[in-house]
């Protein structure tokens, strides 16, 4: 079976693109987000505050690192539609 080598690199420019626009967005929600906590941050206090804080943490650690993988899969699916044009 023959593969064609236009409509996988065609495809995987589109996965590219939608990727890349998916965690654009994603980093520009969560800056704001981000921000938003570090002002309520600046001004709640007390055990319930401490309690935020760490669900903060888990969640600001977890959005990191789906945005780190993000960058990597985007860097890789760049790099596949570039060998493809070569071909």
């Amino acid at each position: 079976m023959a593969i064609n080598v236009d409509k996988l690199r065609e495809g995987l420019e589109q996965y590219h693109d939608s990727s890349k626009r998916h965690l654009d967005l994603l980093k520009n929600d969560f800056e704001v987000l981000s921000n938003f906590y570090h002002q309520l941050a600046a001004e709640y206090e007390g055990q319930a505050a401490d309690q935020f804080k760490a669900s903060w943490d888990r969640t600001s650690t977890w959005f990191e690192s789906y945005i780190e993988l993000g960058q990597q899969l985007t860097k890789t699916l760049k790099e596949r539609v570039e060998k493809l044009e070569n071909v």
